[in-house]
């Protein structure tokens, strides 16, 4: 009978556990890397190494909304933290009463904000972190686990990329933000992508940011050639700025297809957490059905002395175009020394490069001494335009001697005091146009410059010069105007702007291209013709024309006027000759 007693009593207890209902607990929102549950893209984290003892633990609060779908229960929570974070470095706290009726209850919580929490991930995506586990369990019901959630935080990120510029071949120059595009790029360009790092965290902080990496990746990778993707800034204290440079070399035969790029800057803090930004950009790779570019003009000597009677120029030449050429031309001119010689039909493929060598007569004795430009010039179809390149040949002879008077004095010593915002301008016949020059003092004294145009004789009127006085590291932008002829052939011309100190010594010369066009739109202009200082003329015109109508509506308004009368005239005629007749017949009877 024990045995059956006991047999009934274990069947109740299992009967009656049968039928218990326990609680179950789960959230109404769910928190994940885009939903936070303490914390925020502003949220500032705890740091032990502030200077103010209130900055160095901060805390968030939040109040989560728990759905209940079974009988009330009164939990017990359990934090299991994520590594690297440990119990102490969150501090997760219930502030209200872990009492779960049936339906929906909102409690609150409170968790320290640790300094160790990352920023970003590893792409410089800024977003929240899974750092622990709340598991609630019921202490009536055999400590059964009743409900759990992840906990996610998210804190501000102290290193951004203050700037971000991509320069193209040394001139277009682009601000490259976040989904941006960089157009027109052709097989060959080179890209230089200068990107500026800064610490935000304030120096009361003292908090540097290490190990500060510029790093980028794309896709269609084998259209591109890295000089690096991986570059070491290195540490960067509290409110500082660092700048380092990638570069991308688009390959010859790049495909026409885009890539999709991502260059990020990514380091971590003294106190261990990863912070950091990245920048997605479109890198549009472009291929023209023509384009024969000129990638190599080499010219022997690149200085004259006053015994050279030849110089040799070398070209090479690629076909970037998508199509098979067979009238392929090449020329080369120089106005400064009479010299012009044009290659037509070479045959060039696509992809295909060829070599062009040109020996170019010369007199040193007979030039004017200083530098001039020789243009290359390529065609397709042998007569359209392609691409343009400048030379520049320095003449020596005639100048200054050195003091031991054994030869002309050295070319440019200074580089980098003399900037242009593009090296390529395009005008119209007849047109003005003004050339950005940056000048530089690189010298450790006041110096007054003088910049000025050069070799445009050819194309242009007028020589422009500017001075401009400068202390050691000091710049400043001068414009240089120039004005296209009106009688001269469309197409590339070069010229030379020279900048010398003030002693006459030239410093450095830049060489640039002008590309003259017709002008566009009618060539008939009340502004052109009578605009400016010679306005009066037009007014002149207009008062002598509007005299001449005068006087034609005048003598139009009298002349017309005998003439109505006339009509009357001849009526008052014929009556007075009816009345005579009248009168003599009356007579007569």
């Amino acid at each position: 009978m024990k045995k059956l007693s006991l047999l009934y009593a274990i069947m109740a207890v299992m009967l009656l556990s049968a039928f218990t209902v326990s609680a179950t607990i789960t959230t109404v929102n769910t928190f994940a890397s885009t939903n936070p549950t303490f914390g925020s893209d502003s949220q500032v984290a705890s740091n032990p190494k502030h200077d103010t003892v209130a900055e160095r633990d901060q805390f968030a609060t939040t109040s989560i909304q728990f759905s209940n779908s079974g009988a009330a229960v009164d939990a017990v929570m359990t934090v299991q933290p994520v590594t690297p974070f440990s119990i102490t470095d969150l501090r997760i706290e219930n502030q209200t009463a872990l009492s779960f009726a049936a339906g929906q209850t909102t409690v609150s919580f409170r968790s320290r904000i640790p300094e160790k929490l990352d920023a970003v991930d590893a792409e410089g995506e800024a977003m929240a972190f899974k750092v622990a586990t709340l598991i609630f369990t019921d202490p009536a019901n055999a400590n059964v686990e009743v409900g759990r959630f992840d906990v996610y935080m998210q804190r501000e990120n102290n290193l951004e990329m203050n700037n971000f510029d991509a320069n193209i071949d040394g001139g277009r120059k682009k601000s490259l933000s976040d989904d941006d595009t960089l157009e027109n790029l052709k097989p060959g360009d080179r890209i230089e992508l200068e990107a500026e790092a800064r610490n935000n965290y304030d120096n009361d902080a003292n908090v540097d940011i290490e190990s500060v990496s510029l790093e980028i990746e794309c896709t269609n990778e084998n259209n591109l050639d890295f000089d690096d993707t991986n570059v070491e800034i290195g540490d960067i204290s509290p409110e500082d700025e660092q700048t380092d440079t990638l570069s991308i070399d688009i390959e010859s035969d790049a495909e026409d297809k885009d890539s999709d790029c991502l260059t990020k800057i990514i380091g971590r803090d003294q106190n261990g957490a990863r912070h950091g930004e990245g920048i997605n950009f479109l890198l549009e790779i472009t291929r023209e059905s023509h384009d024969i570019q000129i990638t190599a003009a080499t010219i022997n000597p690149t200085s004259l002395s006053c015994t050279d009677r030849e110089m040799q120029l070398t070209v090479e030449m690629l076909n970037l175009g998508r199509s098979n050429e067979d009238r392929v031309a090449l020329e080369v001119t120089s106005k400064a020394i009479s010299f012009q010689e044009r290659v037509s039909n070479i045959e060039l493929d696509e992809d295909d490069s060829a070599e062009e060598i040109f020996v170019i007569p010369v007199n040193a004795e007979t030039l004017k001494s200083g530098p001039f430009a020789i243009q290359v010039q390529t065609f397709y179809d042998n007569t359209r335009s392609s691409d343009t390149e400048t030379v520049q040949v320095d003449n020596l002879c005639g100048t200054q001697t050195t003091g031991n008077g054994n030869g002309p004095a050295p070319g440019p010593v200074v580089q980098g005091a003399l900037e242009l915002d593009t090296e390529s301008i395009q005008m119209n016949l007849g047109s003005s146009a003004s050339i950005a020059v940056k000048v530089n003092n690189l010298e450790n004294t006041p110096v007054e410059y003088t910049v000025t145009l050069a070799d445009t004789a050819e194309f242009a009127e007028g020589t422009a010069t500017k001075t401009v006085f400068l202390n050691p590291g000091q710049q400043s932008t001068v414009l240089l105007n120039l004005r296209a002829k009106e009688d001269i052939d469309t197409g590339k011309y070069s010229g030379i702007i020279v900048l010398k100190d003030n002693a006459g010594k030239t410093l450095e010369t830049k060489t640039f291209t002008v590309d003259v066009t017709e002008r566009q739109g009618s060539s008939f202009s009340f502004g052109n013709l009578f605009g400016g200082a010679d306005s009066r003329i037009f007014w002149i015109i207009g008062d002598i024309i509007l005299i001449i109508v005068a006087i034609f509506f005048i003598r139009l308004i009298f002349t017309g006027g005998k003439r109505k009368q006339q009509p009357t005239n001849k009526k008052l005629a014929d009556y007075e000759a009816e009345m005579s007749k009248k009168k003599t017949s009356r007579r007569r009877k």
